[in-house]
């Protein structure tokens, strides 16, 4: 999972609260490469860096997100 993270030009974030060291870590490297970070959460978590928020559902954001693509 970490050589895939560290070709990618985006990291989308689906509800989670980073509670786990792999979920926080992946996270960091990302934002430390200064690549954008997309989270999608009714509670987001990630506040620094590169991270666009979307205050909603995953079954109502996620289809938006990859329709729209």
């Amino acid at each position: 999972m970490q050589d895939f993270a560290e070709l990618s030009d985006c990291l989308i974030v689906v509800g989670t609260a980073l509670a786990t060291s792999m979920a926080k870590k992946l996270v960091a490297d990302t934002l430390r490469r200064e690549v954008p970070v997309i989270e999608v959460n009714l509670e987001p978590c990630v506040n620094v860096g590169h991270c666009f928020v979307v205050k909603e559902k995953a079954e109502i954001a996620l289809p938006n997100i990859f329709g729209a693509m």
